[in-house]
């Protein structure tokens, strides 16, 4: 019996509004806030017992006595494993890529589409092609200024493993499995540097090459809206 079947409805949607709620703003909920803010027809009491229970399946903590819940990497890896099955198959925005990025293959090319995908979802943005050799990284700027204040110092080892060529693209050609996106969160990251992360890998064809196309954030980022983009990839 899966996590998720094996819980009520009400406590997966009080799961879930805790997981938003960390995503946006870092912060802890609480029982009243969720009666007052997202309007649950039940009383802060109840919602109350059913955090417990969601603490006790690791799927919620409490950082602080009198403190509202904060989702642990187990929560959040349950709220992705839905988004996988339910977010949208393509991303409603400007394309990513183009006619001519799929057809053609070089380095030039492949830059402009991690930093177009990076500019789309302010995370680093990554392709390693295992065929050709070639390795690019973009967005260094946008992941430090949407990232630095929930990893603190831990940025800077964070972007000392991803400009360590060897290391990372081993790393992502391990996790990348062909027709699938590979989300890794947290302490699920075999690299005890990107701990605090949340990686996506998705093993992609451009022009016939095999290439593993990303995204790495902190375990705040947008799971759902990088999750359509990375599918507007053909994933």
């Amino acid at each position: 019996m899966s996590r998720k079947s094996s819980i009520d409805a009400r406590k997966i949607q009080i799961l879930w509004l805790i997981v938003r709620e960390y995503i946006k703003s870092g912060y802890a909920t609480g029982s009243k806030s969720l009666v007052r803010d997202e309007g649950m027809d039940i009383s802060p009491a109840t919602i109350r017992n059913d955090m417990k229970q969601l603490e006790e399946m690791w799927l919620v903590y409490q950082p602080y006595n009198s403190a509202g819940r904060l989702p642990t990497t187990r929560g959040i890896r349950m709220y992705v494993d839905y988004l996988i099955e339910v977010a949208p198959q393509r991303y409603i925005g400007t394309p990513i890529m183009s006619q001519e990025d799929a057809l053609e293959f070089h380095d030039d090319r492949l830059y402009d589409l991690v930093s177009a995908l990076s500019g789309a979802t302010h995370d680093l943005a990554f392709c390693s092609s295992p065929d050709s050799g070639i390795y690019c990284i973009a967005g260094i700027s946008h992941f430090l200024r949407k990232h630095s204040e929930t990893l603190g110092e831990q940025v800077f080892s964070i972007l000392d493993t991803v400009e360590n060529r060897t290391l990372f693209t081993r790393t992502i050609s391990n996790l990348a499995q062909p027709g699938r996106i590979t989300v890794c969160i947290g302490e699920e990251n075999i690299l005890p540097e990107l701990e605090s992360c949340a990686l996506m890998v998705a093993d992609i064809t451009l022009a016939g090459h095999r290439c593993h196309l990303g995204l790495l954030g902190s375990k705040r980022t947008d799971y759902g809206f990088n999750l359509s983009v990375l599918r507007t990839m053909g994933v």
